[in-house]
């Protein structure tokens, strides 16, 4: 049973004491009244930022909405399960490993603890539970796999690309039309791909040996 049957067997009414809370739904651009899938619990994930530096403006800003949206959902009733994840995997990080001449772990771990007391200072909320990417590597390969083996992306040099092509409902919750998208400053060219706009679900992993 979805949501909105829920609610019309309820006759409109909410069967729990929460406040009426209203969100813009990206898909649908309308503003819609926020109703979970299992009342009164709410289940929440925000990406959190990858850590090979410190926070900057981007991250404080996606972190602080998220630390509202956490807040009033509590203070209007609900029983908020909140997950924030850190990319702890990521070009950045190999790359300030390589340039520090240390392993790519403690680059990840220095920068954990920085972004920690960032968010303590700018009075930031533990989340319910905070996870890794690398917690969940064994998840990620398979759901990639299935990818792959559903024909929605390939392999080229042991790298996988995700097919723009092949998932015509590309760009539909962002409302972009793909045939619009053009290769620009943030998209870079690369003749190994067969549409410019693909991107990669997984790159080969080349270790970093820590300094002795």
């Amino acid at each position: 049973m979805t949501a909105s049957e829920e609610r019309g067997n309820a006759g409109g009414k909410r069967p729990f004491e929460t406040r009426k809370f209203f969100l813009t739904n990206t898909m649908s651009g309308k503003r819609e009244e926020f109703w979970p899938q299992n009342p009164p619990q709410v289940l929440f994930y925000s990406c959190g930022p990858t850590v090979y530096g410190p926070l900057h403006i981007g991250n404080a800003r996606a972190l602080l909405f998220s630390d509202l949206l956490f807040r009033w959902l509590k203070y209007i009733g609900y029983d908020v399960n909140y997950v924030r994840n850190y990319t702890d995997v990521d070009d950045k990080i190999i790359a300030r490993a390589k340039e520090e001449k240390v392993g790519e772990r403690e680059i990840a771990d220095r920068y954990i603890a920085v972004c920690e007391h960032d968010m303590s200072s700018l009075g930031i909320q533990n989340p319910t539970r905070t996870v890794r990417v690398t917690d969940s590597m064994d998840d990620i390969v398979g759901l990639i796999g299935k990818i792959v083996a559903n024909g929605h992306a390939y392999v080229v040099d042991g790298e996988v690309l995700f097919s723009i092509e092949s998932f015509k409902s590309y760009g539909k919750l962002s409302g972009r039309n793909v045939d619009e998208l053009q290769a620009g400053a943030r998209v870079e060219i690369d003749r190994k791909k067969r549409s410019p706009l693909d991107f990669a679900l997984w790159k080969p992993y080349r270790p970093v040996a820590p300094s002795g």
